[in-house]
C-alpha cells in the first residue's frame, strides 16, 4: 500500500519487492548475507587452507618424534595434505558460497580420515589419538568462520563425535573415552560458543554497514534512490548498454504546480504527494528499473533494455495514473495533481565515452521535460537526437 494515502483515495498500490528488500530485517541464513560474508572472508579461508597444507606436511615430523619406526608408513599420507593447497587456490576463484562450503567440508573430513589412517600406524596411540583428534574441531571452526553459522556448528559437532564412532567401529585404535571427552568435549563446546559470538558480531556489523550505505544512497522521504546513487547506476547502465549494444531510456518527471500544493495545503500534504508519486512509479515500473528522487518534486526513472517508444508508453501510463489519483488531507480536502514527463534514450553502438553519454542523456531528458512544461504541462514529451515527440 502506498505511503501517506488513506481509504478514501484511489485503489492501493503495491511496493515492488526489489525496492522494499533493503528495508526488511536480514536473517543469518539470507543468501545475500551469506555470499557477502564469504566474499569478506575469502582470502582468510584460503590462508587457513594453506596452513592446513603446511601443518599436514610438518605433522610428519611429529609422527617421527612420536614413533620413529613406523613414521615411514605415514609419510605419503601426510604428503597428501598438499591437496589442501589446491583447495586454497580453488577458494580464491569460487564465486558461490555454497560451492565453497562443499570444498571446505571435503577438506575437513579429508583431514579427519587421514588421521584415521595414520593413528593405527603409531605406537603410544592413547595420548596420540586424543591429541591428533583434538585439533580437528579447532581447524573446522577456523575454516568455517566465513560460512553459514549453522554449517559451522554442524561441522564442529560432527568432527568432534566421529572419532568416537570410528573407535567403536574399530577403525581406529581404542583410546580412553573419558580422556577424549575431557579434552575434546569442552573444546568443542567453547568453539561452538565462539562461532555463535563471531556470527552475531559479523551480522551486527553487516547491518550497520548496510544502514549507512542505505542512508547515503536512499532518499529519506520516499525510500527510493537519491541523486548520488542514481548517477552511479546511470553510469553503470550506460556502460553496460554500450558493451551489449542494448538501448536504455531515461524519464524525468516533475510535479506540476507543486508550489501551489504546498502553499494551499501545507508542506505535510506536499510530502504526501511526493511519496504517492514515488509509489506510483515503483508500482508501474519493473523490478530492473531504477526510480530516484533527484530534486524537490523531480524524479528520474532509468529503464534498462528499453527503447524510446517503449519508454514513452511507460511514461504515458504513469501520467494517466497520476492524473486519476488523489489524496485526502486531514481537513477532508481532495488533492489532485499532474506530472510532466520528458523521455529520451541512448543511441545503440555509441562510440563516445559513457560519461559524455550520461550528460547527453540527462540533458535531452531535461529538455524534453522543459518542453512538456512549456506546452501546457500534464504531458509526455520524447526527445530523439534531432527531433522531439509529444503526447
Amino acid at each position: 500500500m502506498p505511503r501517506h494515502s488513506d481509504a478514501n483515495a484511489a485503489p492501493p498500490l503495491r511496493l515492488s519487492p526489489a525496492n522494499t528488500k533493503l528495508r526488511t530485517s536480514l536473517s543469518l541464513a539470507e543468501p545475500f548475507f551469506l555470499q557477502k560474508k564469504f566474499d569478506d572472508h575469502r582470502i582468510y579461508t584460503a590462508v587457513v587452507l594453506g596452513l592446513y597444507c603446511i601443518f599436514g606436511v610438518c605433522a610428519w615430523l611429529i609422527d617421527y618424534v612420536t614413533d620413529p619406526v613406523f613414521a615411514g608408513s605415514t609419510f605419503w599420507v601426510r604428503m597428501a595434505s598438499v591437496c589442501f593447497l589446491a583447495a586454497s587456490l580453488a577458494i580464491l576463484s569460487i564465486r558461490s558460497y555454497r560451492r565453497a562450503s562443499a570444498v571446505v567440508l571435503a577438506c575437513i573430513f579429508s583431514d579427519l580420515i587421514m588421521n584415521c589412517f595414520i593413528i593405527p600406524s603409531l605406537n603410544g596411540n592413547l595420548p596420540g589419538g586424543v591429541l591428533f583428534f583434538a585439533y580437528v574441531p579447532l581447524g573446522a571452526t577456523l575454516l568455517c568462520l566465513g560460512l553459514s553459522v549453522k554449517f559451522s556448528l554442524w561441522s564442529v559437532l560432527t568432527v568432534s563425535v566421529l572419532p568416537l564412532v570410528f573407535a567403536l567401529l574399530n577403525w581406529t585404535p581404542p583410546f580412553s573415552y573419558v580422556l577424549y571427552a575431557a579434552v575434546v568435549g569442552p573444546e568443542a563446546a567453547g568453539l561452538m560458543i565462539l562461532t555463535c559470538a563471531f556470527a552475531w558480531n559479523y551480522h551486527q556489523r553487516f547491518l550497520l554497514e548496510r544502514a549507512l550505505n542505505e542512508a547515503s544512497n536512499t532518499d529519506p522521504l520516499t525510500g527510493v534512490a537519491n541523486r548520488r546513487q542514481f548517477n552511479a547506476v546511470l553510469r553503470r547502465e550506460i556502460s553496460r548498454s554500450r558493451r551489449l549494444n542494448h538501448q536504455c531510456s531515461l524519464l524525468m518527471l516533475d510535479i506540476d504546480h507543486f508550489k501551489k500544493i504546498n502553499d494551499t495545503h501545507g508542506h505535510p500534504t506536499g510530502d504526501r504527494v511526493i511519496c504517492a508519486l514515488a509509489d506510483i512509479c515503483i508500482d508501474i515500473t519493473r523490478e530492473v528499473d531504477w526510480v530516484a528522487r533527484v530534486g524537490g518534486e523531480e524524479f528520474a526513472i532509468l529503464t534498462p533494455e528499453t527503447s524510446l517508444d517503449e519508454a514513452l508508453l511507460l511514461a504515458e501510463r504513469i501520467r494517466k495514473t497520476v492524473e486519476q489519483y488523489h489524496i485526502i488531507t486531514e481537513n477532508g480536502a481532495r488533492v489532485e495533481w499532474t506530472v510532466s514527463i520528458g523521455v529520451t534514450g541512448t543511441r545503440p553502438a555509441i562510440e563516445e565515452h559513457h560519461l559524455t553519454e550520461c550528460e547527453r542523456l540527462i540533458t535531452n531528458a531535461d529538455k524534453a521535460l522543459y518542453e512538456a512544461k512549456n506546452t501546457g504541462r500534464n504531458r509526455v514529451v520524447g526527445r530523439r537526437e534531432n527531433a522531439k515527440l509529444a503526447s
